[in-house]
């Protein structure tokens, strides 16, 4: 009888690739083997295919489902079910887009939902909407106690919502969102999704001058709100391009990703992978990524141009100024591809890194953009493929990534 073979230690593959890059793509810290010791608990989407190329890529979208707000739902539901209340939070910390799209879209009838409550109480904390009266949390309860006052609303959101997935522009724009809110005194955090979906439909019905004035109040009501006010600005940079405002677009759009940029620096971050993607789509032809944005994505990313000895490793991350084979675009889909693989999404982690491997002239920095893709592909189940990456990255002798490509390829024999 054949002896049954032993499960693939993804998690342990992973952790030695990225110990031992060092100042790499990740390091080995106590947080980094925190985060891959979670991998076997809370499994992402899996593609059973990898495409690196496409028209899809053209479009910033691979054949990976992005993660849904009726999945992010049910995660949480089964770690509360286990008691596991820690690994709870963490992965709603990890989705900030997804867990304010369940906060936007919920109904007064799913307000009172424990799992709801549960991503109000860590997204208030994590992205500073904690507040006595104008917190998710405190809309939640307000919407749970008093389901009537808030009917006009759901109905008018769920007519709208309809049109927008079916295409259906000029529908969506004749619903009155805006005249459905409760009466005064009306929910902050409802009267900025109102303005936030007309601006959206308006956007869709061509109507872009229209768009940004929604946007604009939406944006105004935000602010004090940080991970809201970006996104915010970031659709008002669309809505002025395409109404021929092209100064005010740019200066939306610096506002915005200096913004999204101070918000990778805490703890926990808010890395919105989402929003970064975006950004480097609508970022103008002529404007380069802001000095702070390129200083905090290098630092997200794992540090990835310092490539030689301790001392180079230790240096202040100054920007790619120093680094003439490091460009802004290159450092963002680094910090994107990082962003994804914190989240479990291997797919579009590596779709972020092949686009910044194009992008970087820089061979060590290359070759470790190669590496971070191997541990992609570790963590969607493709050995093969991730096997062929290091076997060729090992060969490289003279290179600081040919150590640690060795030690994943070694693992990746174990059974």
């Amino acid at each position: 009888m054949r002896a049954r073979a032993r499960p693939w230690p993804w998690g342990l593959i992973a952790v030695v690739g990225s110990c031992l890059v060092g100042g790499g793509l990740g390091g080995c810290t106590p947080a980094a083997w925190r985060l891959r010791s979670e991998s076997g608990k809370a499994k992402g989407v899996v593609s059973k295919k990898v495409q690196l190329g496409g028209a899809g890529l053209v479009h910033g979208q691979t054949e990976a489902a992005r993660r849904s707000v009726g999945e992010l739902l049910g995660r949480i539901h089964q770690l509360q079910a286990a008691g596991d209340t820690i690994a709870a939070r963490r992965w709603i910390e990890k989705h900030p887009d997804v867990a304010l799209e369940a906060l936007r879209s919920a109904s007064s009838g799913q307000a009172a939902s424990l799992v709801l409550r549960e991503v109000a109480a860590v997204y208030d904390r994590q992205c500073g909407t904690e507040t006595p009266t104008g917190s998710w949390q405190a809309l939640l309860h307000e919407r749970s106690a008093q389901p009537a006052r808030f009917a006009s609303y759901d109905q008018a959101r769920g007519q709208l919502t309809g049109h927008l997935e079916a295409k259906r522009y000029g529908e969506a724009s004749a619903v009155g969102i805006v005249a459905a809110l409760p009466k005064k005194p009306t929910p902050r955090l409802l009267e900025i999704d109102a303005w936030q979906l007309r601006g959206l439909v308006l956007l869709h019905d061509d109507q872009p001058a229209a768009a940004l004035e929604a946007f604009t109040r939406a944006a105004e009501l935000a602010q004090g709100l940080p991970h809201q006010y970006a996104c915010l600005l970031l659709m008002m940079a669309e809505a002025s391009r395409r109404s021929g405002q092209e100064e005010r677009a740019a200066q939306a759009w610096d506002e915005a990703v200096t913004l999204a940029a101070d918000q990778l620096a805490r703890r926990p971050a808010i890395a919105d992978p989402e929003f970064w993607e975006r950004a480097a789509h609508l970022r103008p032809v002529y404007r380069h990524w802001p000095e702070v944005v390129q200083r905090q994505a290098r630092a997200f990313a794992g540090r990835l141009v310092a490539c030689g000895s301790a001392a180079e490793a230790a240096e202040p991350a100054d920007g790619a100024a120093a680094h003439p084979g490091v460009t802004g675009e290159s450092l963002v889909w680094a910090c994107i591809g990082r962003c994804r693989l914190y989240r479990h999404e291997g797919q579009l982690a590596l779709t972020a890194f092949k686009r910044a491997e194009a992008m970087t002239p820089d061979a060590t920095l290359r070759q470790r953009l190669q590496l971070a893709q191997a541990e992609a592909l570790v963590q969607m189940n493709q050995p093969i493929a991730a096997a062929a990456v290091l076997a060729n990255l090992s060969l490289h002798s003279d290179s600081p990534v040919a150590a640690p490509a060795l030690a994943m390829l070694g693992a990746l024999k174990l059974q």
